[in-house]
């Protein structure tokens, strides 16, 4: 595999950079005073681009090295790329529908912005002083009820019931399960008069329509009655 350079950075845009302090007072006042301003690029004639105000097809259009125009004044300055990280084995895929690694096979994937330079140099930027989250680890998953040979936890599951059908694995029968039924629901067909988009039929999902893994972020949140 090609190396990949892992390159740190700040979490916020606040880092001390650009702000007026007691040591740069002095250089501050003599360049508004000189009304210094920053060299500009030189016009370009352009004879053909693309206007469009969707920052989505803003992107594709600068990925494919195309004029763009904004109708609005609003346009993208620099592109993004995004990629999925294992926290645990630093494994990087480009398939951003993963939510297990393919190596560890640890739902440990982090979205993470990277770059490719001129020389097709790969650049994975990562935050800076990242703390993984441990909230929910502290409760261990609870044990099934004596007496279930199929495994579910009938009257189980910790208070609430949180542990009850818990993912933890891809190759998990209920993830398997979970899938196949996702996977049916986008197959309907759209111009079916009976059906109706989620939005209007409140059937939306959680988590953007994925299926949750393990406990969620907080296993003490209420649970919806269903």
């Amino acid at each position: 595999p090609d190396p990949v350079e892992e390159v740190q950075t700040s979490d916020d845009d606040d880092d001390g950079e650009g702000w007026i302090t007691p040591s740069n007072l002095k250089q501050h006042q003599q360049k508004d005073a000189n009304g210094a301003t920053e060299p500009q690029e030189e016009p370009k004639t352009m004879q053909v681009a693309l206007i469009t105000s969707d920052f989505a097809m803003q992107n594709v259009l600068l990925r494919m090295n195309l004029n763009l125009l904004s109708p609005s004044l609003q346009r993208i300055r620099q592109l993004k790329t995004w990629v999925l990280r294992c926290h645990a084995c630093f494994l990087i895929t480009r398939d951003m529908n993963k939510q297990f690694c393919t190596r560890c096979g640890k739902p440990t994937l982090l979205r993470t912005s990277c770059s490719t330079d001129k020389d097709g140099n790969f650049k994975v930027h990562l935050k800076k002083n990242m703390q993984w989250n441990n909230r929910g680890n502290v409760f261990s998953v609870p044990k099934p009820v004596a007496g279930t040979s199929n495994g579910k936890l009938v009257a189980g599951g910790g208070k609430g019931g949180w542990g009850q059908g818990l993912i933890l694995a891809e190759d998990q029968k209920e993830y398997v399960a979970a899938m196949t039924t996702a996977r049916r629901r986008k197959e309907k067909d759209l111009m079916d008069e009976d059906y109706l988009p989620g939005i209007l039929s409140g059937d939306r999902g959680r988590a953007g329509g994925r299926t949750k893994v393990g406990a969620g972020k907080n296993v003490n949140s209420k649970k919806r009655n269903k």
